[in-house]
Formats: structure tokens, C-alpha cells, sequence
């Protein structure tokens, strides 16, 4: 049987990142990993097109629910993901309040406050999925 898997990548990053294209090449044919690109300045939007990918995931290979995993600002969208859509999520070094931490990236108060709506979401989820957090001590973007 093959496992659905959905990287959401970094601030900055894209579907094609090596770290989509390596874990595809590690986890082999028991895989299917999709990796949608996203825009990190446009959140409510990211945060649509990562809720489609998952749906056409979970759709494909129902009645296995898809894994979602992300790192550093994907971390946040799939532990959001995980929160509203009740799927599983391995989240690596993850950016967990993006409305105070992207202003370093010169973001602007109307993204901020789009960011904050989404972590609200995730604070009034009634879902409590399985989530493994993976933190380094020698992330050069998230603290």
C-alpha cells in the first residue's frame, strides 16, 4: 500500500526543493510525496492550496489519510493542517508563531494579521492529531 505524504516547504522555499526531492528519493516507491509551492507573503492563499493538495491526497488514497510533513514555516502550516484537517503530521523545526517571527523578513501588519488568524484557528481546533516535533539547536532561521 502506498503512503499519501504532503511536504509543505520553508518561507522562501518551493515545491522543487531538495529536501522534497531527497525525501522522495529516501522513502522510495511505498511513497507518494506532493509538495506544492506556496507563497509565504500570501497566507490565507497558501493556506488553500496546501487544504487542496490534502484533500486531493486523502481523496486519492481513501481510506488512508494522508501525513503531513513541514519544515521551518511548512512546520506551521502542517501543524495547521494537522489541527483542521485531522491528519498526522511530522513537523521539523517549525515556525509556530509566523505573525511574530516574519517581520524580520520585512512582512507587513496585513500579512501578520492573516498569519494570526490562521494560529487562531489552530488554537480552536478541536482535533488533537498525532504530531512529532523534530527541533535542532542549529537552525539558522528559526529560533
Amino acid at each position: 500500500m502506498t503512503r499519501p505524504i504532503l511536504y509543505v516547504h520553508g518561507y522562501g522555499s518551493s515545491g522543487n526543493t531538495d529536501t522534497a526531492i531527497n525525501l522522495r528519493r529516501i522513502l522510495g516507491d511505498g511513497f507518494d510525496l506532493v509538495s506544492p509551492t506556496y507563497d509565504g507573503s500570501k497566507p490565507l492563499e497558501a493556506a488553500q492550496i496546501l487544504e487542496q493538495a490534502l484533500t486531493q491526497l486523502h481523496a486519492q488514497y481513501a481510506p488512508v489519510k494522508p501525513v503531513v510533513v513541514g519544515t521551518s514555516l511548512g512546520g506551521f502550516f502542517a501543524n495547521y493542517l494537522a489541527l483542521t484537517a485531522d491528519v498526522d503530521a511530522v513537523i521539523v523545526n517549525p515556525s509556530l508563531r509566523p505573525s511574530a517571527s516574519l517581520h524580520k523578513y520585512g512582512e507587513g501588519p496585513d500579512v501578520l494579521a492573516a498569519y494570526q488568524a490562521l494560529e487562531q484557528r489552530i488554537d480552536l481546533s478541536p482535533h488533537r492529531p498525532q504530531r512529532i516535533v523534530v527541533v535542532g539547536t542549529r537552525d539558522d532561521v528559526v529560533d
